[in-house]
């Protein structure tokens, strides 16, 4: 005889309670997920600001480094001890700290400038040496000329037509901008030392929140770069950083590696915040004329995300902060 055995399904309590188990464990799972996941994703963001915050400092300290004449343009504080902050995004960040701007230049540049008579070109100023002879610069000294033509004579009296020629676009590229329009809004890197006799060192140096920096400098030619064929190993080049906002603007200018020539935008991650109708990005600069280096401080924001980035820059040529005495 076959005996039929009843088989009992799921009741609908039961069907019910899986259901709810199985949808809390997914809920808990992809809590956990979506937890990881954020981790992550800040994780990946946090390096990559982080390497973006190291190429840029590399690359403009890289440039600073080979710098054969550098101007620099921004901003300082008027009160002493007053500073200003950049907190998280930027753009919401407000200052009301009193600023100026500024132009800072190699006190025998700004010699140059004032001497030049604005009919004379650069290049004619500086290949005629001012109307003087080796012999009249040689007896020359601060007591009898206010500006001591001796202190940028003996900046371009080695120097060959070409790079006095250098030196002369530099100078163009500076008149170029309105921060250096006028003399008056011009300082010497020394104006930077600030006497502090109880510390050590014996002064501090001002901060400046920079604008923007100009860079001359000789640059190993390429070929690659150059739509004709070049006649020299060597030639001069321009630099042009500009900070505005959260952008770090790179402009390069050649003559023969002509290629090269244009506008980028470096990165779009600088923090900044606005000072009435200045922008002033998170860039800083702490120029020691007295052993030729430039402390920079970058301050990167992303989101809800910061990140500083500093050093200090040795210049290799002599006597782009300070004069030869």
């Amino acid at each position: 005889m076959i005996i039929l055995q009843k088989n009992k399904g799921f009741t609908l309590v039961e069907l019910v309670l899986s259901i709810a188990i199985l949808s809390l464990i997914i809920i808990a799972i992809s809590g956990m997920m979506y937890s990881n996941n954020i981790v992550f994703r800040k994780t990946k963001s946090d390096v990559n600001l982080q390497n973006v915050a190291q190429d840029c400092y590399d690359k403009l300290s890289s440039d600073i480094m080979q710098a054969k004449n550098i101007a620099i343009e921004g901003y300082v504080v008027n009160n002493a001890g007053d500073v200003i902050e950049f907190k998280s995004t930027g753009k919401d960040n407000q200052s009301t700290v009193a600023i100026s701007s500024k132009g800072f230049l190699r006190q025998s540049d700004i010699n140059i400038k004032d001497d030049k008579n604005a009919s004379v070109s650069y290049s004619d100023f500086l290949n005629t040496v001012k109307g003087y002879s080796i012999s009249d610069l040689d007896s020359v000294n601060s007591s009898n000329d206010s500006h001591n033509v001796q202190s940028y004579y003996y900046n371009i009296r080695y120097m060959d037509t070409d790079e006095r020629n250098a030196y002369a676009s530099f100078f163009n590229k500076v008149d170029s901008y309105s921060g250096f329009s006028s003399l008056a809004n011009i300082s010497s890197f020394e104006s930077l030392k600030s006497d502090n006799p109880s510390g050590n060192p014996k002064y501090n140096i001002k901060e400046i929140y920079v604008k923007r920096i100009i860079i001359s400098l000789n640059a190993k030619i390429d070929s690659e770069f150059c739509s004709s064929t070049p006649t020299k190993n060597y030639e001069p080049g321009i630099i042009i950083y500009e900070f505005d906002k959260n952008e770090m603007k790179v402009t390069y200018q050649y003559t023969q590696m002509d290629k090269l020539n244009t506008t980028q935008v470096y990165t779009d991650k600088l923090n900044y915040v606005i000072d009435g109708s200045n922008n002033v990005s998170a860039v800083i600069a702490k120029v020691d004329s007295n052993d030729g280096s430039v402390g920079i401080k970058m301050n990167f924001a992303k989101e809800t995300m910061t990140y500083d980035v500093e050093g200090v820059v040795g210049i290799r040529n002599t006597y782009v902060l300070n004069d030869a005495n």
